[in-house]
């Protein structure tokens, strides 16, 4: 695939076969603006992976935005965090995670912390908690 930069699939050894193909980098507008900004704040080290994942909470899921301030750059987010009350047999229970399954991996580090989760930039509460 590299040395001709052509497209290539590759074989996993299951029913599942991945098809890769090349893009030229740096013309995506949106990518170049995030590059710029962070390069402006001293931000040039990121993992590409890194990057990707930061490009996509920004600029598609809208789940977070970055702003300079104090010539420092921040990052907002929005979160909702629900407590789900219930009186059962007259006592109190308040629902709490146990564990989550978040990047292939088990994770137990909010155990016995209430639901929470990341709102869009223009999500409203409602629309959030029901989600």
């Amino acid at each position: 695939g590299l040395p001709g930069v052509e497209g290539f699939t590759s074989d996993t050894g299951t029913v599942l076969e991945k098809s890769w193909l090349w893009a030229l980098a740096g013309h995506n507008v949106e990518e170049d603006e995030l590059m710029n900004l962070l390069q402006a704040h001293g931000i040039d080290d990121l993992e590409p992976q890194a990057f990707a994942d930061l490009h996509d909470e920004v600029y598609h899921r809208q789940l977070s935005s970055l702003a300079a301030q104090c010539g420092e750059l921040v990052r907002k987010i929005h979160i909702v965090k629900v407590w789900l009350h219930a009186s059962i047999l007259n006592v109190d229970h308040i629902l709490v995670m146990k564990a989550k399954w978040q990047k292939g991996r088990y994770d137990q580090s909010d155990q016995d912390r209430p639901i929470s989760m990341r709102m869009r930039g223009n999500q409203d509460l409602e629309d959030a908690v029901v989600e």
